[in-house]
């Protein structure tokens, strides 16, 4: 659209410029037309010098339109839509065709307002009718409009209305997730039937909220070790399955459902359209893929949006393990905060030294506060086993992973971790700093993380601690944008050095 038409009510409709060549013209032949069809009636305010290298004059928005406009016509011929951008937040194209019809009617309305527009600004013109009747900032919002058609950019899921900041929010009660031990092949069948029933009952919602969350528990894992334990979690049930891959095998992978003969767990693992989250996953990746020959697709690291988040620049330059995340961005009442602990602690225990020698280590200390008349200390009993546990652990690892039946306290520990993956991506999603390009980053980055499952062994090797635990190059020096105010925002400051993962919030 070019609104220069409307400033000089005596230019003939068949010389007048439209946005195609006014774009061609350089910014020396564009003001001597407008000065010349003017014929000296208004004065236009020009740059003493070049705005930019390139020579653009001094409105920016208004110059820029026909370029623009030129972009979105390209596009929409090309049919082309930008990976990574609008394909995640695609609908179904029956939802988005009548969507898009009910937009194109909207446009043909203002289509015609803006014919009686034209008709009116050549009753009354005058040199200031640009600014008088707001011309400007219709130009800029058809820009606006405009550049997110030529870049195909969509806002985020639960834009900013309605946002609370999360300091305001109401703590919420631990999920109540129902664990479900798959040891048997029937079992398997079973759980991928209800699996795939369950994404297509919610199939409106997949292209944007995560379909399953997953994590893997081995004794050694990774490309020389194994895996023991494959949690899934999916949300809509609050159901996790553990699937024991100690007894399985690959035939945990192989196994379809009785309902849906085609659709297996490797289908559904490298199905790139099943959103599936993750932390840090890059060893998982690694264990699947040697192991298994599984190639995990439609991955989202909650490790890399967590870190992405964070407004102090220190902060974004590193990543954060689980159990830090995981109190930080799920907020929970104290006795659930203890409960989440106490069930990491005792469940890790469980893993390392085994499920019989920890539970009875803990009855020891019940029965112990019981002859005394005392309220067990469970925390302080744990400050002494967790030496024992730790020396296993850096010598053995996880020792006990393949210790059946699984005791209760491994499968809470086992359940726990993927059903507050949700939580973690909630938070992420709805930060303050969350937006379209952090988004992009963390794509490109967790596609990263799995290809390093191809790299030699002896690459891998090499790295360093401080090599797996920095956040991707870069981050730490692109400025926080607050989605609410759309200011840059300032850097954090924090209290302690021991307090420093747990005191930023927004």
């Amino acid at each position: 659209m070019n609104f220069l038409p409307l400033l000089d009510s005596s230019r003939d409709k068949g010389t007048r410029i439209d946005a195609e060549i006014a774009a061609t013209l350089s910014t020396e032949a564009l003001k001597e037309e407008l000065d010349h069809r003017q014929q000296q009636e208004a004065t236009l305010t020009w740059s003493e010098e070049p705005a930019t290298p390139s020579g653009a004059w001094a409105f920016p928005t208004e110059a820029s339109l026909g370029e623009t406009a030129v972009a979105c016509a390209s596009l929409a011929a090309t049919g082309e839509r930008r990976v990574g951008l609008c394909m995640a937040t695609i609908k179904g194209g029956n939802s988005e065709g009548a969507e898009v019809q009910t937009l194109k009617n909207k446009v043909e309305g203002v289509i015609v307002n803006l014919s009686k527009i034209t008709e009116a600004s050549y009753r009354v013109m005058r040199p200031t009718l640009y600014t008088d009747a707001s011309f400007d900032a219709l130009t800029a919002e058809f820009g606006a409009l405009l550049t997110a058609l030529k870049e195909q950019k969509r806002p985020m899921q639960g834009d900013v209305e309605g946002l609370i900041p999360y300091s305001n929010r109401p703590k919420e009660p631990l999920p109540e997730t129902e664990i479900i031990m798959i040891d048997a092949v029937e079992s398997v069948a079973e759980m991928i039937d209800t699996i795939t029933s369950c994404l297509s009952e919610n199939s409106h919602s997949s292209a944007t909220e995560p379909a399953l969350a997953i994590d893997l528990e081995g004794v050694s894992l990774g490309r020389d070790g194994d895996i023991s334990i494959l949690q899934i979690y999916l949300p809509p049930l609050k159901t996790c399955y553990l699937l024991d891959l100690f007894t399985l095998k690959s035939s945990a992978f192989s196994t379809p459902g009785r309902v849906n003969p085609k659709t297996t767990l490797t289908s559904l693992l490298e199905a790139p359209d099943v959103k599936k989250l993750l932390f840090d996953c890059r060893t998982d990746e690694e264990a699947l893929s040697h192991l298994y020959g599984i190639h995990v697709r439609g991955v989202v690291d909650v490790q890399l949006m967590y870190s992405a988040t964070r407004i102090e620049t220190r902060q974004r330059s590193k990543l954060f393990a689980l159990s830090v995340v995981t109190q930080h961005c799920v907020k929970l009442s104290d006795s659930d905060k203890e409960n989440v602990k106490s069930a990491k602690n005792w469940g890790m225990a469980a893993l390392v030294i085994g499920g019989k020698t920890t539970e009875c280590y803990m009855e020891e200390q019940i029965m112990n506060a019981f002859v005394l008349n005392e309220e067990p200390d469970m925390e302080d009993a744990w400050e002494d086993f967790k030496v024992r546990v730790d020396f296993v652990r850096e010598t053995e690892g996880y020792a006990q992973c393949n210790e059946r039946p699984l005791s209760s306290l491994a499968q809470e520990y086992c359940a726990q971790d993927v059903a507050l993956l949700g939580r973690i991506w909630k938070y992420c999603t709805e930060h303050e700093t969350w937006n379209q390009d952090w988004e992009e980053r963390v794509s490109v980055e967790t596609q990263s993380r799995l290809e390093m499952a191809d790299l030699p062994a002896s690459t891998l090797s090499s790295l360093t601690r401080d090599d797996w635990t920095k956040a991707p190059a870069g981050w730490a020096d692109i400025q926080q944008i607050s989605r609410f105010t759309g200011k840059v925002m300032k850097k954090g400051k924090s209290k302690t050095k021991a307090k420093k993962a747990t005191d930023e919030s927004w």
